[in-house]
């Protein structure tokens, strides 16, 4: 059994057009390697944050800062009487994040003053993101029990300092499950089909669903900040896309290809002597001697059942273990009828309500009858036997669709005498 481990399908390119990946913004320098650089990224791209060329996890978050947040997620309205606050105007829409954020109660002013500048505390935030996620400040005034309301929705870890000052780093991981907790993302998932210059194809069980990527997106496989281009054909992935309908966050798991005989069983993968499960969203390349015709893994079942024997690949999602795609070619046929047409063979599968699959033969192909094995027959043998015969037998193909071998069984045929 062979067995490889890739991030990069770069094997399958009759599926990829690919532009130039500098199009597209990698992982901000100073977040890379941080435990929290896949949500900074995340919600940078998604605009939730805010940031420049670096990011600076270390740095403490703002109360302005917060406040842009929260407008960005929770998309606050005007409050009908706009606050009074002694260091910041509010009239005439001036700083409407924080008149949004003080005059819908998210954030709590000190002496009549905001204070922008001044660092977040974990009691602060978790105030403002419990009551983002349905907290009612007549159930309790304490800040703790916002806490144990946030833990109980996996937003953050009751194991924190009430007054400690939160990083932007860690704002991002705690604002990251916060956002998965209510649902914000607007999101798709499946398998990667295809890359085009600008988008990412999935088929998301529904449909083959091309997303534009967003300038500033980010991709990562298994954790780790990517290029585009990781993302080939049978990469299983989610999308969260942005304001625009763009795909701004891009997760993806790696691959591990199996190559060798693939069959169906029992609704699942046969790779030689291993069977795997098999992803709803699973997309199936072209066979090798119909690259023009759409194959689809019902296809690839059907096939198995009228006796065909496939080769190629399987990829699979190693966090899952599922197959997500099949790179497949027809290996061989047995019992089977065909015609034979100048250096062509037609197997005829319509006894089986399937497509009829048509292969170029080798010059050097073995053919020999199945009541002659020792005699080496050529093409035109072949195509003279079946003017009085029909014929059927075992024929073999290589992964190139190309026909290696046949051997062939030539019956008389039956005609209709008269009464």
């Amino acid at each position: 059994m062979n067995i490889r481990k890739i991030a990069v399908v770069g094997a399958l390119s009759l599926f990829l057009t690919v532009g130039s990946a500098s199009a597209f913004a990698a992982s901000l320098e100073d977040t890379i390697g941080l435990a929290g650089e896949e949500s900074i990224n995340k919600l940078v791209a998604l605009n939730v944050f805010s940031s420049g060329a670096s990011f600076r996890p270390e740095d403490p978050l703002t109360r302005g800062e917060l406040a842009y947040i929260l407008n960005q997620v929770l998309m606050l309205e005007t409050p009908s009487k706009l606050p009074q606050i002694k260091d910041v105007a509010t009239a005439k829409g001036a700083n409407a994040n924080i008149a949004k954020a003080v005059g819908n109660g998210y954030i709590s002013l000190n002496n009549g003053k905001f204070h922008a500048n001044w660092s977040v505390t974990y009691g602060e935030l978790s105030k403002a993101l419990a009551y983002g996620l349905g907290f009612k400040p007549s159930w309790s005034d304490r800040k703790v029990d916002t806490f144990y309301y946030l833990e109980r929705k996996g937003v953050l870890s009751i194991d924190t300092d009430l007054d400690a000052k939160v990083t932007r780093e860690d704002a991002a991981v705690i604002i990251d499950n916060f956002l998965t907790a209510k649902g914000y993302f607007n999101a798709d998932e499946g398998v990667v089909s295809g890359l085009t210059d600008t988008g990412i194809i999935i088929n998301n069980g529904s449909a083959n669903v091309e997303y534009k990527v967003a300038k500033n997106a980010v991709f990562f496989i298994n954790g780790e900040g990517a290029e585009k281009t990781a993302f080939g054909p049978g990469t299983a992935v989610e999308v969260a896309l942005n304001a625009k309908g763009e795909a701004a966050y891009i997760n993806g798991g790696i691959l591990g290809l199996v190559e060798g005989a693939i069959t169906l069983s029992d609704g699942k993968v046969k790779i030689n002597d291993t069977l795997k499960n098999v992803n709803l969203n699973a997309v199936v390349t072209p066979l090798t001697n119909s690259p023009d015709k759409t194959f689809t893994f019902t296809n690839f079942g059907l096939y198995s059942a009228a006796g065909v024997t496939f080769g190629g690949g399987v990829y699979v999602n190693e966090g899952t273990d599922e197959v997500t795609m099949l790179n497949v070619n027809m290996a061989k046929a047995e019992g089977r009828a065909f015609t034979v047409s100048g250096n062509k063979v037609t197997l005829d599968f319509s006894g089986d309500a399937l497509d009829n699959q048509t292969f170029a033969v080798a010059e050097d192909a073995k053919i020999v009858l199945e009541t002659d094995a020792e005699k080496t027959l050529a093409l035109a043998d072949l195509a003279a036997l079946q003017t009085d015969n029909t014929l059927s037998g075992t024929i073999e193909i290589n992964s190139d669709g190309v026909i290696t071998a046949i051997t062939a069984k030539a019956e008389p045929k039956k005609t209709d005498k008269a009464e």
